[in-house]
């Protein structure tokens, strides 16, 4: 940095100083490293420092410092936020206007194809949800090692963080989705059912994207989370009851 910005240097001289090469060469560190041997050698318990926690605020101060910023990460990514919003609003109005002409089901078929209609859109935002989480934490998280490390805050301020940031997202979200699709799907307009597939779908926007959180938290990057997401997900599909049916298992 001093050679780029020509500290100690004339405008006319070309030649690089190496700084570094000539600190090595200097009384001044031998002075250091000497001043280094005594503290090491003369330590005991009498001048052994001692702090009370490994971090200089409380669990309460990092909690509130970390929340404020990544409240502030969070309104300044409308790439992530802005995006799901409008994929849940564009899932909902597609997969609901299928069946705008809807009248009660009087055959199986046709309550099968409800079924599947709300199962494919449903998982379709959790799996955007899980996927566009990765990246995103991927960078935080190894932000986090080096605030980790400077001793600035622990594990429990960043996951109070995120899940305290994510919430009022995943809220509007799924309020969006259901406002479209229950309305233009024909459902019963009723408080109870309405606001039971409401908490339906916050729950399972909920499960995908703290999911997601804890699979970049657990393995080296995104790309990896992403593989073992698409496992779970799979497992999820073929055993929540819609892929295979409890009447078509057999207990052995």
């Amino acid at each position: 940095m001093l050679t780029t910005i020509g500290a100690g240097s004339s405008s006319t001289d070309t030649t690089p100083f190496d700084y570094a090469g000539k600190y090595a060469q200097s009384q001044l560190r031998s002075v250091a490293l000497q001043r280094i041997d005594e503290i090491v050698s003369g330590q005991n318990d009498g001048n052994k420092v001692s702090f009370a926690s490994q971090f200089a605020t409380s669990a309460k101060t990092q909690a509130w410092a970390v929340l404020k910023r990544t409240m502030a990460i969070y309104y300044r990514t409308p790439a992530y936020n802005t995006a799901r919003m409008i994929i849940a609003s564009a899932v909902a109005l597609i997969f609901s206007t299928v069946f705008i002409t809807f009248t009660p089901p009087s055959t199986e078929s046709t309550l099968n194809s409800i079924m599947n209609s709300i199962y494919i859109s449903v998982i379709f935002l959790c799996v955007n949800a899980y996927n566009t989480i990765l990246p995103l934490f991927e960078f935080e998280r190894n932000m986090f090692y080096r605030h980790k490390a400077a001793g600035m805050y622990g594990t429990r301020a960043i996951v109070f963080g995120f899940t305290i940031s994510e919430l009022p997202y995943i809220f509007a979200t799924a309020t969006i989705f259901t406002m479209l699709f229950y309305w233009i799907l024909g459902f019963r307009a009723e408080a109870t059912p309405f606001f039971w597939f409401w908490a339906f779908v916050i729950l399972t926007l909920n499960s995908f994207t703290f999911l997601g959180q804890m699979m970049v938290a657990s393995v080296r990057d995104a790309q990896t989370a992403q593989g073992f997401g698409s496992l779970v997900i799979m497992g999820s599909s073929l055993f929540g009851g819609i892929l295979i049916r409890p009447v078509s298992c057999k207990v052995v």
